[in-house]
């Protein structure tokens, strides 16, 4: 429910979906802007099996 214009949530099997993320090796990363940040941390804090990690970097 947090960031939907950045997380799809697949009805059938309840899984999400990093919409425009790069992939490797099974992990999926993107960067967003200062406003979207904080939407993605509070997409983290809820995720039910502590799955997203969001950190800032510097550049």
């Amino acid at each position: 429910m947090e960031a939907p214009y950045r997380w799809h949530m697949d009805e059938s099997d309840g899984k999400s979906t990093l919409i425009g993320a790069r992939g490797k090796s099974g992990f999926y990363t993107i960067t967003v802007s200062d406003i979207e940040y904080e939407d993605n941390v509070r997409a983290a804090e809820v995720c039910p099996v502590n799955i997203i990690k969001v950190e800032k970097t510097n550049k």
